[in-house]
């Protein structure tokens, strides 16, 4: 049995969870409830409010029986010894997934949407699965030999990059990595597979971890999800400062194929709780098929290989 897995933590005035379009963690639920109906899904939620069971209703309300998940809490492994680091959380995921979880595990981001039924996976689960570059999927068995000796060089190799800036220099000039936080889970897990522990991982797809940016180069009729990494969809009706110029939660509007899917197991209550009257308005005025007319999407192409969708497109 393979479990669906999110890691999640927000902000309290980020809350509540079901309409953050920044981290469309419910909408990226129920595109997979849509083309799954009975895969477990667990979400570790790390936020801080996590105790507060009144809080903790009212981030997910009636959503969560709707679209059959469990909530699990945990605390962020690298808090207590790595909080100054900028961006621990995200590089805790692996961590406190492990932690918590302790069946075969796929996970995904909260910007992930799906189209088709993930299972049966393509690779070989025993293994560590990933894009080769970007963990915004992937997944493993526990028990698995192989996986287990891949964690224990990963443990290794995230606290000495954590604490050993020549050894974090060298990850980062082998993978060619220059993000915000101080280092990501990925960069690891790429700087692994391309330095001799290639045996630990096996590549997935394009068709099963596609973007934006890959959409060309992919077999589109067996094309199973869409990570939104990459896409800036700008947002002039905003609801919260963090979705003015980060609302990839509006691409199951813009996009007809996750619009659909969406519909299959929410209805129009719950897209007014999860959406403003403006931007369904708007937004589904502008809706096109992505998976036939993704060519619509170069044009928004700028320089540093972004896909950025102004907020002006979506005034009527």
């Amino acid at each position: 049995m393979t479990i669906a897995v999110y890691h999640w933590w927000q902000e309290q005035e980020e809350s509540p969870a079901y309409s953050n379009l920044a981290h469309p963690i419910l909408l990226s639920i129920a595109t997979l409830r849509a083309v799954n109906p009975t895969i477990p899904i667990k979400v570790v939620n790390c936020s801080k409010y996590f105790s507060d069971e009144t809080k903790q209703s009212s981030d997910w309300i009636h959503f969560q029986e709707k679209l059959d998940f469990q909530t699990v809490g945990s605390d962020f492994a690298l808090e207590q010894n790595y909080s100054h680091i900028v961006g621990y959380q995200l590089l805790s995921r692996i961590f406190d997934i492990r932690k918590q979880i302790h069946y075969p595990t796929m996970y995904c981001d909260s910007d992930v949407f799906w189209f088709r039924d993930p299972l049966p996976l393509a690779c070989d689960i025993n293994k560590f699965c990933f894009d080769g570059f970007n963990s915004g999927l992937f997944y493993y068995n526990p028990e698995s030999p192989i996986v287990k000796e891949m964690f224990e060089v990963f443990d290794s190799y995230v606290i000495t990059a954590l604490r050993d800036q020549s050894f974090y220099n060298t990850i980062k000039q082998v993978t060619n990595y220059n993000a915000w936080p101080y280092i990501w889970d990925e960069t690891i897990l790429t700087y692994m597979n391309e330095t001799g522990m290639d045996h630990m991982f096996e590549i997935v797809p394009p068709r099963e971890h596609a973007f934006i940016r890959t959409l060309k180069d992919t077999n589109l009729d067996k094309i199973k999800m869409l990570h939104c990494n990459g896409l800036i969809i700008e947002n002039p009706f905003a609801k919260r400062e963090t979705e003015i110029r980060h609302c990839r939660g509006l691409a199951c509007l813009l996009f007809k194929e996750l619009y659909e899917n969406i519909c299959k197991v929410l209805d129009e209550k719950d897209l007014k709780m999860i959406f403003t009257e403006k931007e369904l308005k708007n937004c589904l005025a502008h809706q096109f098929p992505l998976l036939e007319e993704y060519e619509k999407l170069e044009e928004t192409r700028a320089d540093d290989g972004h896909y950025v969708i102004q907020g002006t497109h979506f005034i009527i």
